[in-house]
């Protein structure tokens, strides 16, 4: 198998996060911060003034700039270039639109906090934006893995992998649930084939047992901190615009997630 390098390459310059003015905005801002940071990108944060549930007095009560103030003081202090923007209509919109023209956009989706309305999987059509759903909790990321199964679109996900893991320096782990022996085999040689001729520190792994909880063990055993995935491509039927992976991993999200469309 012969891999065909996308042209466009995964450059992430700018990464939005949306901005409530509740305080739980904080943690899907030390992502982003941390992502910046380690991909060199601007952060955006986004107003949707359509969201019914936004609070545009801010954390601290105040009027105006003040509910972005949290947000630009943290990127001062991280060194990260930033700039702030109100939309009138809703981040449902924001995000399937891409007004603002961003490279990626990180969301809150924990148990505690999640934007209201909003389903990853009306969002994840595959004209969409990379979509990193953030955890209550927050972790910093030093290594990760993605979901291989042989197919065009994990091929283009193992790209993106590759080129985010260089970038950041983190080790890559690709893991695979084959059906037998012999596809994994045959799964194993494909990544290899790629991984082993880039400067980057990455391995493959042969998962057992059903797709979707063999990757979220994975994950919780604390091997990685970040997974990615195609939200189009490992072995998915029968789940609407996504997935039945994915859309049984977005149900489970408590890590960072990076769903590529």
């Amino acid at each position: 198998m012969i891999f065909r390098i996308s042209p466009v390459p995964m450059e992430t310059r700018t990464i939005q996060i949306p901005i409530t003015g509740h305080p739980e905005d904080r943690i899907t801002r030390r992502y982003a911060l941390y992502f910046g940071k380690k991909l060199g990108a601007a952060l955006l944060g986004v107003h949707a003034a359509g969201d019914r549930f936004s609070n545009p007095t801010g954390s601290s009560g105040g009027q105006g700039t003040d509910l972005f103030a949290s947000f630009n003081a943290d990127c001062r202090e991280k060194g990260i270039p930033c700039r702030t923007a109100i939309r009138q209509e809703t981040w449902d919109a924001v995000l399937k639109n891409n007004p603002l023209q961003a490279d990626l956009t990180a969301v809150p989706y924990g148990k505690r906090f999640r934007l209201p309305g909003f389903r990853p999987e009306d969002i994840l059509a595959p004209s969409a934006l990379p979509l990193l759903l953030c955890p209550d909790r927050y972790i910093d990321i030093e290594s990760m893995a993605m979901a291989y199964d042989g197919s065009d679109a994990s091929r283009r996900v193992l790209e993106l992998a590759v080129r985010l893991s260089e970038k950041a320096s983190w080790p890559l782990s690709v893991l695979m649930v084959p059906d037998d022996q012999e596809q994994g085999g045959r799964w194993t040689d494909d990544a290899e084939s790629y991984i082993d001729s880039l400067p980057i520190n990455g391995t493959t792994i042969i998962l057992s047992g059903p797709v979707g909880q063999a990757l979220h063990r994975f994950v919780l055993e604390g091997s990685v901190e970040l997974l990615m995935m195609g939200a189009h491509g490992y072995r998915m039927h029968g789940a609407g615009s996504v997935g039945s992976t994915a859309a049984w991993l977005i149900g489970k999200v408590d890590f960072p997630l990076l769903m590529i469309p």
